[in-house]
């Protein structure tokens, strides 16, 4: 097997962004708390991150159940939202969000660029690639992972933590088949309690559009422009109605939603109204809320 490597790009203290590739010629990386992994193989990349398999050094011969998340694309901002992932992950604990077991840096091969990483449960794929491989939802299944989702939910708003990245890839299934979120890379704190357990700024920059393009909700899409306007817990409410209109028909709403395109009899429908309401004020104000109604759903 050839080595492996991770194709990064970083930003020099001029400013100036270079790349290429950081080699593992021995496929191992030494975790902050001394850990040592072996590198298990590629699974996916994204805009900013590389994620593999990988497994306990002392534990080679077990089947790999962890994955890294390497940070490839390196600026001060992108390592602070990640810092902040870490610090969200590590500290959060629910049996519906991802959480963080390890962390830490590589000095690669490249200018010794350090690349930061963290080490997270492995699941068996995303509701994304679920609903891309094999199309919409049963109803019955859809009802199971939108209760998880609403108590990771309900969770993460009572620390005073909003997600603000609330769409399928985001959503990871088990291998018990529970739904789990995943992904803290742009959430935020929004209560005075959030602040005091995970200090930081608002890692935002002007004009910088933050949240999924074809997920946003209307809040979100606002603060894009401006920095000003509030974003608390009800927008990732929004984005959950899109999330479960999308599970049962594999489309995303767009304006109006039509009761007889929801294959539940339009139990969900009437869930999903009550979600996608452009004034937050308006919404179901909470995941508890929504649970609520969910339960009724018989299917």
């Amino acid at each position: 097997m050839s080595p492996k490597h991770i194709d990064i790009s970083y930003r020099a203290d001029n400013g100036q962004w270079h790349g290429g590739k950081a080699w593992f010629p021995e496929e191992t990386f030494t975790s902050a708390s001394g850990n040592i992994y072996q590198l298990g193989r590629y699974l996916n990349k994204g805009s900013n991150d590389t994620l593999f398999q990988c497994f306990l050094r002392s534990k080679v011969t077990q089947q790999p159940n962890l994955a890294v998340k390497f940070l490839h694309k390196i600026d001060n901002y992108r390592k602070s939202r990640f810092e902040f992932e870490e610090l969200v992950l590590s500290d959060l604990k629910h049996p519906n969000i991802l959480h963080c077991h390890d962390a830490g840096e590589i000095t690669t091969t490249l200018n010794y660029v350090q690349v930061p990483f963290i080490i997270t449960d492995l699941f068996k794929g995303n509701i994304q690639f679920q609903i891309t491989s094999q199309g919409p939802l049963q109803p019955l299944d859809v009802k199971h992972y939108v209760l998880d989702l609403c108590n990771a939910l309900q969770y993460i708003h009572d620390q005073g933590v909003v997600h603000r990245d609330i769409k399928p890839s985001n959503i990871f299934i088990s291998w018990q088949n529970s739904a789990i979120l995943g992904d803290f890379g742009i959430a935020k704190t929004a209560t005075d309690f959030g602040e005091t357990r995970y200090p930081r700024d608002d890692i935002t920059i002007a004009n910088e559009f933050v949240g999924p393009l074809l997920w946003l909700s209307p809040e979100l899409s606002t603060f894009s422009q401006n920095k000003l306007h509030p974003v608390d817990h009800r927008s990732d409410l929004f984005q959950l109605g899109l999330v479960i209109w999308y599970l049962l028909t594999k489309e995303i709403p767009r304006g109006i939603i039509d009761e007889s395109d929801d294959p539940s009899d339009g139990q969900f429908y009437h869930v999903v109204q009550k979600l996608l309401r452009q004034k937050p004020d308006k919404r179901l104000q909470t995941a508890s809320a929504v649970k609520s109604m969910v339960e009724q759903i018989n299917i």
